[in-house]
């Protein structure tokens, strides 16, 4: 069995790699040692503060907005692939609530307009 690099050795390797590989490849890689360690239940370097924080400077990622400050380091923690994936159901999210919010407006605004018309109504009446 090959041996499993160290956290260091994966960030040193990620720093230069970025120079001359894609991130995709690079991720591509860093998925078999994962897989590896998985596979024969060893502690996966790949999740280390260390590849974690070298992937986050390189990837450009940043956490969702409504995320408070001290969750960020959590975020940067997690797997680019769960970062990404948060990234999207965040975004999601927030075009749900901007829909909504935008169809509840409209409600009201028509409410406001029916309202002005009856008191306009009412007035034409008396």
């Amino acid at each position: 069995m090959n041996a499993i690099p160290s956290p260091v050795a994966i960030r040193d390797w990620i720093r230069r790699a970025i120079l001359t590989t894609p991130l995709a490849e690079i991720e591509s890689e860093l998925a078999k040692v994962t897989a590896t360690c998985d596979s024969i239940g060893a502690a996966d370097p790949c999740s280390s503060i260390l590849v974690t924080t070298q992937l986050a400077e390189i990837s450009g990622i940043k956490p969702p907005r409504s995320w408070a400050k001290e969750h960020h380091a959590m975020f940067f923690r997690m797997p680019l692939k769960i970062q990404r994936y948060v990234l999207k159901r965040e975004n999601d999210r927030d075009r749900a609530l901007n829909r909504l919010q935008c169809a509840d407006a409209a409600v009201k605004r028509e409410l406001e307009r029916q309202r002005l018309k009856k008191e306009k109504e009412a007035a034409s009446a008396a």
